[in-house]
This record gives C-alpha cells, sequence and structure tokens, in this order.
C-alpha cells in the first residue's frame, strides 16, 4: 500500500512539474531580441515575464498572451495587431501606447495608465479588469 502511495505522489508530481515547463512558451531568441533592442514585431514572447522600462517599444503583432506585464513601462509603445489575450498588465504605463487592431481579450489592465492611449471601449470591455486604471481620457476605470 505504502510503494502504491508513493508512486502515485511521485507520478503526480512529474505532472505539476510537466504542466509548468509546458507553460514556457516564448521564442528564447526573441525574448532577448526584445530586451536588448526594444523591437520586436512579431515576435513570440507568450508567457514570457516582462520587465522594466520599454517605453517607445514596438511589439507590432507579437504574441503576448498569458505574459506578464505588470508593473512594466511600455508608454508609447506600438502594440498595434497583438495577441493579448490574458495578459497581465496591472499597474503598468501604458501611456500614449498604441492598442490599434489587438485582442484584449481576459487582459487585467487594473491600475495601469491608459491615458493618451489608442484603445477602443471595445477593448477595454474585453479586459477583466479596469479597476482603477487611468483611462484615455484621463478619468478612472470602474471597479466592479
Amino acid at each position: 500500500m505504502l510503494k502504491i502511495i508513493m508512486y502515485l505522489g511521485s507520478a503526480l508530481l512529474l505532472m505539476n512539474v510537466s504542466s509548468a515547463l509546458a507553460k514556457v512558451t516564448y521564442n528564447q531568441n526573441q525574448l532577448q531580441q526584445f530586451i536588448q533592442t526594444n523591437q520586436c514585431p512579431g515576435c513570440d514572447l507568450s508567457s514570457a515575464n516582462l520587465t522594466g522600462n520599454h517605453s517607445q517599444a514596438n511589439l507590432d503583432k507579437a504574441n503576448l498572451s498569458e505574459t506578464t506585464a505588470s508593473y512594466m513601462n511600455l508608454s508609447e509603445a506600438t502594440l498595434t495587431n497583438a495577441n493579448m489575450t490574458n495578459t497581465d498588465l496591472r499597474a503598468s504605463n501604458l501611456s500614449s501606447a498604441n492598442f490599434s487592431g489587438s485582442a484584449l481579450f481576459g487582459a487585467n489592465l487594473a491600475g495601469a495608465n491608459l491615458y493618451k492611449a489608442t484603445i477602443t471601449t471595445e477593448q477595454l470591455a474585453q479586459a477583466t479588469s479596469v479597476c482603477g486604471a487611468i483611462m484615455p481620457d484621463g478619468t478612472k476605470g470602474k471597479c466592479n
């Protein structure tokens, strides 16, 4: 009985480790390119953990799904036609960023600065939260 319990415990641990490893889907070379140049149009940065000052970054047509970019500076960034599904952008500086054509389904924009960002009301409605965000017109995002 003890052997069965140990076997099952090992199997569960292995499943958890393999599912955690499977989550890493971004292209490491493209991530390095973005970090070094601030330019990465069309890159796959899905599930990456992005940090730092990337003001005026070019991420046109990038895959940023499942990416964590909270507390990041992406002011004046080009985020056009990007896949930002389930992206965590909490408390990020996104002022004057261009989101034209981007998918924001499930994105978390709580506390983000979106002042003067090019983003539609439809895109904002796709987000899970805009609570406390500074909206493009300078008003405060509603908390539901």
